[in-house]
């Protein structure tokens, strides 16, 4: 290993370790944070839209959100 390659490696340790630390934590948002929209794409009062809306109240107290 020539010496510019080693001083990349020596170097670029550091470097790296200040980038990860210098970079902000995310706080855990509380999912969903809003309401979550559904779009069913057949005619209302339809199979698929008596069955979406059956499945939805039924998430909708799982999760706590409307």
């Amino acid at each position: 290993m020539s010496i510019i390659q080693r001083r990349a490696v020596i170097g670029g340790g550091p470097a790296a370790l200040a980038a990860v630390a210098a970079v902000p934590r995310a706080g855990a948002q509380k999912f969903p944070s809003k309401p979550i929209r559904w779009i069913i794409p057949f005619a209302a009062a339809g199979n698929y839209d008596v069955t979406s809306r059956l499945s939805a109240k039924r998430w909708a107290g799982d999760s706590g959100r409307p």
